[in-house]
């Protein structure tokens, strides 16, 4: 019998698996020495109608521990789940309810100390009913934060935050702004230390109001904190790009086979689709073609953040019907 072991427990080959070896950003591979983590999902448990969901370091150590609902093609998660850091230490706690977060979250340090509270409950109670379109909220309440030092900075929800961090190429960045009522509020900044890139953001109750930033000598002012990437003239109008390039692979054609390809790929920040892969697919032949037809997609709207286009990895299916 084989048996994955976890930390918190063992994943036993008899029950119903599906196993995943993936790379840090969600790439799948094809085995454990090219992963840098596992992924289980497990069937219920007799009595239970959610999936077991885990993850594992390759050095071992347990990744996340939780719960889903359903995992195809995106993740539904349920009840407490919890994540790990690859020394061991525990990262984070939340609590999910059909895949949104409720109650309080909490994140840890190294030494297991809280370094921050957050409450998922009741933030739509701080709004008005109608917003402008631009309106984007806090998707939590902060009652507490730490910084590294162990120096309360926001306790029962007010404060003045401020947080120092590091890019992935060393550059160090500080954060900061004030919170009332768990919302922030008023001016928050954004910087690094040599001055060639900040921006600064105007929030009221948790709201997002205005931005502007700067970066490489260019300044941007933005009225949405965060947007996502589009194809230029919205869903429906790629759905039609796509049934009128597709071509129904004779073999599959006349082997009747049909379903959905689940894609995923990179919307850089001139527009262009780069690294698309098939996460689930259907057939060779079916799988091809709409890795094809993606790889062919006249250029998106980029995502941007803080007013700046950013990189931003996307997932979509593709349906091939008979019908």
């Amino acid at each position: 019998m084989v048996l994955f072991f976890w930390g918190l427990g063992t994943i036993q080959a008899q029950k119903k698996q599906e196993v995943f070896f993936l790379k840090n950003n969600g790439k799948h591979v094809n085995s454990k020495d090219s992963a840098d983590f596992i992924r289980v999902i497990e069937e219920p448990d007799s009595g239970t109608t959610d999936f077991i969901f885990a993850e594992q370091y390759v050095n071992g150590k347990v990744k996340t521990r939780g719960f889903v609902s359903k995992f195809d093609p995106v993740f539904v998660y349920e009840g407490q789940l919890l994540k790990y850091r690859e020394n061991g230490s525990k990262e984070s706690l939340t609590i999910y309810s059909k895949g949104e977060p409720i109650g309080k979250g909490y994140c840890f340090f190294n030494d297991g100390k809280i370094k921050s509270i957050m409450n998922y409950d009741s933030v739509s109670t701080f709004f008005p009913k109608s917003m402008p379109y631009n309106f984007q909220m806090t998707p939590y309440r902060l009652e507490y934060y730490a910084d590294s030092l162990g120096a309360v900075l926001v306790r029962d929800g007010k404060g003045y935050f401020k947080e120092h961090s590091k890019r992935s190429n060393g550059e160090e960045l500080v954060e900061e702004g004030g919170y009332v009522d768990g919302l922030k509020e008023g001016l928050w900044t954004e910087k690094n230390a040599s001055g060639t890139y900040w921006y600064k953001e105007k929030f009221l109750r948790g709201a997002f109001i205005s931005g502007e930033s700067f970066k490489d000598g260019q300044f941007y002012i933005y009225s949405v904190e965060n947007e996502v990437p589009a194809f230029k003239g919205g869903i429906e109008r790629f759905y039609r790009y796509l049934s009128k390039k597709v071509r129904y692979p004779a073999d599959a054609y006349r082997a009747k086979i049909s379903g959905k390809v689940f894609l995923s790929f990179v919307v850089e920040k001139d527009g262009s689709l780069t690294e698309v892969n098939v996460d689930r697919g259907v057939s060779t032949s079916i799988d091809q073609e709409a890795v094809r037809v993606l790889k062919q997609s006249p250029n998106w709207v980029p995502g941007k953040q803080h007013g700046l286009p950013v990189r931003v990895k996307y997932n979509i299916p593709i349906s091939f019907s008979l019908n």
